[in-house]
């Protein structure tokens, strides 16, 4: 009798479920068989007579099977994940520098074009806003068509569009343009859960914020880059530079492998294991014996672009309030949507502070004192410590390390409601704490949904964050002005952006489920492990005592 691949894998996976497998080496070599590996080799009549027969009717006569999870900690972290580091931290370096771009560049088209201040504002309102509909588009898009699409989807489109926004002729072409770089850098997370997907759970917390550096690198960079063009060669120079490193992404498209996890849940078991075999051969390791047993949470081919990609897309949505997930998706916009706005909400009142204080507007042109720009750069650097969160986000776990640093942010703002004196340092303080919250927020997040929905869930919740990012502008710049007389402290501003801070502890407080050193879901319909081990184990028990015998098409048995 022949089976096809489906039932093969079918009686792999029911001895799977059942605990009838032993354990298997490791990617360590150290001789322990995890189940889900290979079937007993002299004990075959012990199982149940469907498992028994298709093992026998295997073409090696061994029953063998390992998940994604399994083959990543096998394959270790090494060499691939460190080389699709620097590509993914590319996309983060230039993301970086497009929203850092925000904070110099309004007052610069203010002053050259005689703006309002509301109209100063929009100039980064309408970022975070096509950023809304860039999140949820490329988002989309990668979980149907593959995260390489749709990394190389937002790098042409944002890159493209920033250039055009640099030779804007008026305010209104300005705003549409600069709207169209948000739509593109709406899909730029995309790239950082493709690498999430390749990490191996015991290193992915540390590894992933590690990553951050690139961020802030380019925001160190582009406040640095600010100094120096600005001053030279004016605003539109700035804006052409700032596109660079997403065009830098495109020449590498090509050499760029496809998730392993996407390939497996839309039915490329094939791709999918070639893809982890590179990873094992970069790494200089092996994967596991046997064959890689996937669940297709799709179609059992990908078709691509076709007539249902669109109705997949929309259709992502109700996903995010499964029973299993709608509690989480919950907490995760919030934590976006605090994050987003206490971050940017701290670097442009940071830099409206400087303006406000000693920048000057003479004949259509601003300028900042070289002692605003020195203290601007000082403030930026306070990216770079936030990389000690790496050191404890996988000790610490993401929830309570959440809480902490949203709590630290709201007590380093909170001199300001007072003085001006300690502001460099309050602002250094409160950027870093805030920026340390957002980072995990970005860790958490692809770790808390499954593989099919993952890339689409992180791109609604970047959304949210982006209605934050919306509202920052006009409270770090509109509000402060109408509230503030320059020179004083910018109580209310500041005390918004406090009473956000603590908002983000609250929700990081509700966070369901700790995903520290978790393996990836891949599918929301997993069940809590002891109720499926007592499951399993009573049904084990019955298999064992009636064997089931095949009949027909279906299987008969207690």
């Amino acid at each position: 009798m022949e089976y096809s691949e489906d039932a093969s894998s079918l009686a792999s996976t029911s001895a799977t479920s059942y605990g009838l497998l032993e354990e298997r080496p490791d990617g360590n070599g150290n001789g322990k068989r995890p189940k889900g590996a290979c079937l007993r080799d002299a004990s075959s009549s012990d199982l149940p007579g469907s498992v028994s027969d298709l093992m026998s009717s295997s073409s090696d006569g061994n029953m063998c099977g390992y998940s994604i999870e399994e083959a990543l900690n096998a394959a270790g972290l090494g060499k691939f994940q460190w080389l699709l580091m620097l590509y993914v931290g590319m996309a983060w370096f230039g993301d970086a520098m497009e929203m850092m771009l925000l904070s110099f560049l309004s007052p610069e088209v203010s002053c050259q074009w005689g703006l309002s201040g509301s109209q100063e504002s929009w100039i980064s309102s309408v970022v975070f806003i096509g950023m809304c509909f860039g999140a949820y588009t490329f988002g989309s898009l990668s979980d149907v068509m593959g995260r390489k699409v749709g990394i190389f989807a937002t790098a042409a489109f944002t890159s493209v569009m920033g250039l055009a926004s640099a030779a804007a002729p008026n305010y209104e072409t300005l705003l549409l343009f600069r709207g169209l770089v948000g739509v593109g850098l709406g899909g730029v997370p995309v790239a950082f859960a493709m690498l999430a997907e390749v990490t191996p759970a015991k290193h992915r917390g540390t590894f992933l914020i590690i990553m951050e550096i690139f961020w802030s690198l380019g925001a160190v960079f582009q406040a640095g880059v600010a100094w120096w063009i600005l001053p030279r060669w004016g605003w539109r120079a700035l804006l052409a530079v700032s596109a660079l490193p997403l065009i830098f992404l495109l020449f590498f498209y090509p050499i760029i492998p496809e998730s392993p996890r996407f390939l497996a849940s839309s039915g490329q078991r094939q791709a999918a294991i070639e893809v982890l075999e590179k990873i094992a051969k970069t790494n200089g390791t092996q994967l596991p014996s046997g064959t890689l047993t996937t669940v297709a949470h799709k179609s059992d081919k990908f078709s691509g672009l076709n007539e249902d990609w669109l109705a997949e897309i929309i259709g992502q949505f109700p996903r995010l309030f499964s029973p299993s997930l709608w509690s989480t998706t919950m907490v995760v916009w919030s934590l976006w949507f605090a994050s987003a706005l206490g971050y940017y909400g701290v670097i442009l009142m940071t830099t409206e502070l400087h303006a406000g204080t000693s920048g000057a507007c003479t004949s259509g042109i601003f300028t900042f004192a070289d002692g605003d720009y020195s203290s601007i750069f000082i403030d930026s650097l306070g990216e770079l410590p936030v990389f000690a969160v790496a050191l404890l986000v996988d000790v610490v776990g993401r929830k309570w390390l959440l809480v902490g640093c949203f709590l630290a942010s709201m007590v380093s703002l909170s001199p300001l409601l007072f003085t001006l004196e300690y502001s460099t340092l309050s602002l250094f303080l409160g950027r870093l704490f805030v920026e340390s919250a957002f980072n995990v927020t970005y860790v958490y997040t692809p770790e808390a949904y499954p593989t099919y929905v993952r890339t689409y869930a992180l791109g609604v919740a970047n959304m949210f964050g982006r209605i934050g990012g919306v509202m920052a502008p006009f409270i770090a710049q509109d509000v402060l002005r109408k509230t503030t007389v320059v020179g004083t402290p910018p109580t209310v501003a500041v005390g918004i952006f406090m009473g956000m801070s603590l908002y983000g502890a609250f929700s990081a407080g509700m966070i369901p489920r700790e995903t520290a050193g978790k393996a990836l879901m891949e599918d929301d319909e997993d069940e809590d492990e002891s109720k499926a081990e007592g499951r399993d184990k009573g049904v084990k028990q019955r298999l064992l005592a009636a064997p089931v015998d095949i009949e027909g098409e279906g299987f008969e048995g207690p």
